[in-house]
């Protein structure tokens, strides 16, 4: 019981990136591979700040998750495939939302 404020000063900025479920379908591991390869996804790769930054690193990796997901569903739009929820995904606080400034 000790450790837990220990862990939880390990997450200041609060920001949960969930690893990235397995691929529905062929058509959509394409489209990730496809997302990985864009040149703003690339670019976004670059600006990987220092990992002992917790709270930029986790914004960045935040950043990038987002952008991935909808460079994918892009290309499923464009298939004609459909993408999986139905609605926006949720985004984490600090991620360029209406009153937030992007990394970028």
């Amino acid at each position: 019981m000790a450790a837990l404020p220990l862990l939880a000063a390990c997450n200041p900025g609060g920001a949960i990136v969930l690893p990235v479920p397995r691929a529905d379908s062929p058509q959509e591991a394409a489209c990730r591979r496809e997302a990985a390869r864009r040149p703003e996804i690339v670019a976004l790769m670059r600006q990987q700040p220092p990992i002992d930054n917790i709270t930029w690193y986790q914004r960045w990796k935040s950043e990038v998750a987002d952008a991935q997901l909808r460079a994918t569903n892009d290309c499923l739009r464009a298939g004609g495939l459909p993408i999986s929820g139905g609605v926006e995904a949720v985004r984490s606080p600090g991620t360029a939302g209406l009153n937030d400034q992007s990394l970028r």
